[in-house]
């Protein structure tokens, strides 16, 4: 048997064969045979093996090599390029020469790789070794033995004690960078090698990539950099197409296709809410008023509040707010806790004195401010700042022995009634401050008197009608209005006690001072 070295020209032919793809990512991760390194700073991952290519051929394969010469490159074959004489001592073909002469002492001792018959084997000791699989080298390169047979056809990563190599058409393709993969994953090669210390974003022909240890975090979602800026990942793969906001430990920043945004300034959002953002990044400190498209806004540690509904000021003024947003169709009094300011345009009026018809309630403003002259300005001022859970409000001046009932909504009151009352006398006073509407009656009394249409606020503190004999709505015992005489109650006369009775809900707020 022949023993012959593999051609030149079908070396060639297997060095340049195509690459196989590993059929779990090939139509994302594959790339070309070289690409453009990113360097980033992301924490590389713990990993395994780890020492990195050097990215020559003669280098790598001076780092690959293992152990055994092939005494086809010594020049120990004794028949080369002679007629084989056709004798045959019987003891088989491997390790003799063309002459048939076989010595039988170097290819004894022979361990590499040996054509015999046009098939590439590896010997041990000159005997084909068929338990070997792994890396061996001859001439023409390193190769990838499985069986003790050279394989061709084998596409993929192996390993020796040098690290993981990266084979194409049999051979370990020193001249490839890229990304290949194994049942661990798509990693790094660099120099035909993988490079367990890659740490960053790496580029190929389907995108930029997360690498931590050389391998692909296909689990990494979030924030990472390169020299070009910071960028969106999204299952290890950079998101050109996001626009939002992404959080890292720094804070939460603003997106745009995919990369951070450092110029912006302005309110964006995102399900949670809409935000300020300074530098591409949330302000949470920021407490004051912003603009966008959609108008003028409150913001309260960096997100708009859109359950504020008082006064607020900026540079330009002091001004109404309804819903979070300035409400420039606002003309009228509002309060806070310095007072109740009047507004035309949703602006405070500072320069405004005069008279003003507000809630129904003729009001006295100087410098912007309700002067509490009078009843109507005493009761409009507490009416500007109270709340209800309804739409109606009633507010009662004990000292003016005037009830108002208002209707619209918190900030925002008309006065519907103006109505003389009695509130109780000295030694037996209303209670003042703030109640609630919480039953009512068509009647109460004894055998003496009965009052009608009673609506209760607090324990026995009730609206109800003038005092009637007992049983008649037409017989009036005590009618008075206007002055302190009950014994607690607030008196009303009979057909304004029964509008309240059936107009005003429970839960009404009730004022009285």
């Amino acid at each position: 048997m022949k023993l012959k070295k593999l051609s030149v020209g079908l070396m060639t032919a297997v060095l340049t064969a195509g690459l196989l793809a590993s059929p779990a990512m090939a139509s994302e991760v594959t790339d070309a045979a070289s690409v453009q390194n990113g360097t980033v700073t992301v924490q590389a991952a713990a990993t395994e093996n780890g020492t990195a290519g050097t990215g020559t051929s003669d280098d790598i394969q001076g780092e690959i090599k293992d152990t055994g010469k092939d005494d086809a490159e010594n020049g120990t074959d004794q028949g080369e390029g002679k007629e084989d004489t056709g004798k045959d001592d019987g003891k088989g073909d491997i390790g003799k020469d063309d002459t048939g002469k076989d010595d039988g002492k170097e290819d004894e001792a022979f361990t590499g790789l040996k054509e015999i018959d046009g098939i590439w084997w590896y010997l041990t000791e000159g005997d084909v070794d068929e338990s070997y699989t792994g890396l061996a080298e001859n001439a023409y390169g390193w190769w990838y033995v499985e069986n003790g047979r050279v394989n061709f056809d084998y596409f993929g990563l192996a390993n020796n004690e040098n690290g993981w190599w990266y084979v194409r058409g049999g051979g370990v393709a020193f001249d490839y960078v890229g990304f290949q993969a194994n049942e661990a994953g798509w990693w790094r090669i660099e120099g035909g090698k993988v490079n367990f210390e890659a740490n960053g974003l790496i580029p190929n022909e389907n995108g930029w990539w997360c690498v931590q240890g050389g391998r692909i975090n296909f689990d990494y979602t979030g924030l990472a950099e390169n020299e070009n800026g910071w960028w969106y990942v999204q299952g290890g793969k950079i998101n050109f197409s996001y626009s939002g906001l992404v959080p890292n430990e720094a804070g939460w920043w603003k997106v745009t296709n995919g990369m951070v945004d450092f110029g912006f300034h302005g309110i964006t959002n995102n399900e949670v809410g809409w935000w300020y953002l300074q530098n591409g990044c949330i302000d949470f400190g920021y407490n004051g008023l912003a603009q966008n498209e959609a108008g003028w806004w409150k913001f309260t540690n960096g997100q708009v509040d859109f359950g504020f509904n008082g006064m607020a000021g900026n540079a330009a003024g002091w001004w109404k707010f309804s819903g979070g947003k300035i409400d420039f169709t606002f003309n009228g009094i509002a309060p806070n806790e310095s007072g109740s300011w009047y507004f035309r345009g949703g602006q405070l009026q500072f320069g405004y004195s005069g008279t003003v018809q507000w809630m129904g309630l003729n009001c006295t403003i100087s410098g912007g401010k309700l002067v509490p002259v009078g009843v109507s300005g005493a009761i409009a001022s507490r009416a500007a700042s109270a709340n209800s859970d309804t739409n109606w409000l009633i507010v009662t001046d004990t000292n003016a022995c005037r009830t108002v009932v208002f209707y619209g909504q918190n900030g925002c009151w008309t006065a519907v009634k103006n109505l003389s009352c009695t509130p109780g006398k000295n030694s037996t006073p209303t209670v003042t401050g703030d109640f609630k509407v919480t039953g009512r009656g068509k009647s109460f009394g004894t055998d003496t008197y009965t009052c009608w249409y009673y609506t209760q606020f607090y324990g026995d503190y009730l609206f109800h009608s003038v005092i009637y004999n007992h049983g008649s709505m037409s017989s009036i015992q005590d009618g008075r209005l206007g002055m302190k005489l009950s014994h607690g109650c607030v008196r009303l006369a009979i057909n304004e006690a029964k509008w309240i009775y059936d107009t005003i809900p429970n839960g009404t707020r009730v004022r009285i001072y």
